[in-house]
């Protein structure tokens, strides 16, 4: 994690609301959650939250319903630097892209939050991209898996694991990335597998990106002993 990273996870898990659930038969699904978002990135929270934190402007007036939305719905016009300064997770991956170089890839997140960042920092890298999540109808997903199976120009596709475990078939690409682990294993390797099928002729190689000491290495944990 980052310094400002790593104090947001910590003072939550310092918090009231933690100790809480720790002393009582309450379900910490909840607080699970926002540990997992902030692995992955801080402002996946809710703008009070992150105002709270010091990520947004504390003279900033929000009503209540702004205040509820997630802060990552206006990263427009957050620089790419300050992003990757909030996320060790994002800098890694920034990091990996460049170690990648020529080979095409698949991104995966549960979050269309995220792929919004990920793709700000693709851009921000002119790597040509193509995207995809619930949104798109059928016939546009079949447009862009044939444009990105042809296209040697588009390097990267951005995908939300539900997507991208139903039925696609995306042999073009021979490195994928995980960005966050599922509690279900199932759907990680399923989204994998969108690479590794019949018709691949070269070594698929797969980075999942956890981040140590946290959650997340809870939840990668129950998924090899499932």
């Amino acid at each position: 994690m980052t310094s400002p990273q790593l104090k947001i996870y910590t003072d939550f898990l310092e918090s009231e609301e933690v100790k809480l659930v720790l002393m009582t038969k309450k379900s910490p699904l909840v607080q699970c959650t926002v540990l997992k978002k902030i692995c992955d990135h801080p402002r996946r929270m809710s703008n009070r939250a992150c105002q709270q934190v010091g990520l947004i402007d504390q003279d900033q007036t929000m009503d209540e319903a702004t205040g509820n939305e997630c802060a990552a719905n206006k990263i427009s016009d957050v620089p790419v630097e300050v992003l990757m300064n909030e996320s060790g997770k994002l800098r890694v991956f920034a990091h990996l892209v460049d170690v990648i170089k020529d080979e095409k890839m698949l991104i995966f997140s549960q979050s269309i939050k995220i792929l919004d960042m990920l793709e700000k920092v693709l851009v921000e890298k002119d790597i040509r991209l193509l995207r995809m999540d619930g949104r798109d109808k059928a016939f546009q997903r079949d447009e862009k898996v044939q444009r990105f199976q042809k296209s040697s120009r588009v390097r990267a596709f951005l995908l939300t694991t539900g997507v991208g475990s139903v039925g696609l078939t995306l042999t073009a690409a021979t490195r994928v990335i995980v960005f966050d682990p599922d509690w279900n294993p199932g759907k990680d390797d399923q989204a994998v597998d969108r690479a590794y099928r019949i018709g691949q002729t070269k070594p698929v190689v797969v980075f999942r990106l956890i981040t140590c000491e946290t959650i997340e290495e809870k939840i990668y944990r129950r998924q090899i002993f499932k």
